[in-house]
């Protein structure tokens, strides 16, 4: 079993909006080793993989300043401090970014979008029997272009690089997982 680092000292420097940056000096116990460690903390994420009755998924294409490009990805988004929890997180995401409602929900899957430098979790759901329900009602912050997309298109985009999103492709991994298309044995 892995030894755990015991910590020494645990600073909070808040980024700005719900972003913080933990510094954390800690030992590793058996070695004498002593390390800070720094990492970003934020609240957990969703993300949502929207079918449609139609054999369609709901997308999102938007413009992500660290890629500079223009991803295809799955709804989703923070769970906000009014959220009860992340199935309503992820409910109001998916009608605020596309205006769809989902009549069926699951949690599919549960990561950690990298346990090294972030501190928290992304839950993907299936939204099954999703409908448009009223126009999309983006944060002002986001200029989104809704799109559905075949489900057989998938693989070709995805091997293509047109849907490149780590956490969008771990989403669809999850779905994939849940509909039986990939086997695991």
């Amino acid at each position: 079993m892995p030894e755990r680092w015991k910590t020494l000292e645990c600073k909070i420097d808040p980024l700005g909006g719900p972003f913080a940056l933990r510094r954390e000096l800690a030992l590793l116990p058996s070695r004498g080793i002593v390390h800070e460690f720094i990492m970003l903390e934020s609240p957990d994420w969703v993300n949502v993989v929207a079918e449609t009755e139609r054999g369609t998924l709901v997308m999102v294409r938007q413009h992500r300043l660290g890629s500079d490009e223009v991803e295809l990805e799955i709804p989703g988004g923070l769970v906000d401090p009014e959220d009860p929890g992340p199935l309503e997180a992820a409910k109001r995401e998916l009608e605020e970014e596309t205006g769809y409602q989902g009549m069926s929900w699951y949690r599919i899957g549960v990561v950690y979008p990298n346990p090294a430098l972030q501190t928290n979790r992304c839950y993907t759901f299936l939204a099954e029997g999703c409908r448009p329900h009223g126009p999309p009602r983006p944060d002002v912050k986001e200029s989104i272009d809704v799109v559905e997309v075949p489900l057989y298109s998938l693989k070709e985009l995805i091997q293509e690089g047109r849907i490149a999103h780590a956490l969008a492709l771990n989403g669809l991994f999850w779905y994939f997982l849940h509909r039986g298309l990939v086997g695991l044995g």
